[in-house]
């Protein structure tokens, strides 16, 4: 077992310091979801060679965890971070603060495509048209070939319509909540993967 730790230990260092490699001196780094504690690891590396670097991170919602988790893990290790509501990425970028966008993945298919947190497509069509680098954090290629074959899982309508126990919208109307969303391989500057 401590073998394999190890083994996992080494592979997220060697994925973070790929992705470090990649950020220049004062970039901003734009990130939706949560990467596991990958984004402070990075963010220390370029520390370490004297890049200072700062992040955007999306809320994340329903469930918020770009806000709750990415944004904690970034200012507990000591980073710059600046959190948006989802839908202000495009006024971001317009207005030129996003030098970088690195996401995760759930999963990677063979051609590329990867499937996301609900959200990640939306942005890497913005990074396209603003000319942003689109960088993927992945796991290990899957089973699936494309990325239609990847299974999305909708999630209850509930999810959308309470937060915190407290109905936030009108009775009688319907949800439509689908988790992830997948990403074309041609819109993914690079893939930087977990081997």
């Amino acid at each position: 077992l401590l073998g394999f730790l190890e083994s996992i230990r080494k592979q997220r260092y060697a994925q973070a310091r790929e992705a470090a490699a990649l950020i220049k001196n004062n970039d901003t780094i734009l990130t939706h979801c949560n990467v596991s504690g990958e984004l402070p690891l990075i963010a220390q590396l370029c520390k370490e060679e004297k890049k200072k670097i700062a992040f955007f991170a999306t809320e994340t919602r329903p469930y918020f965890q770009g806000s709750r988790l990415t944004a904690w893990e970034l200012r507990n290790a000591g980073f710059e971070v600046t959190v948006i509501v989802d839908s202000a990425v495009a006024k971001v970028m317009q207005e030129g603060k996003i030098d970088k966008v690195i996401v995760g993945a759930d999963c990677c298919a063979h051609n590329g495509d990867i499937a996301n947190k609900i959200g990640t497509y939306a942005i890497a069509l913005l990074a396209k048209k603003f000319k942003i680098p689109f960088y993927v954090l992945t796991p290990p290629v899957s089973k699936y070939k494309r990325g239609d074959d990847i299974p999305i899982e909708i999630r209850p309508e509930k999810e959308l319509f309470e937060y915190n126990g407290i109905r936030i919208a009108p009775k009688g109307i319907r949800g439509y909540y689908p988790a992830f969303d997948v990403t074309p391989r041609e819109l993914i500057t690079k893939h930087i993967r977990l081997q």
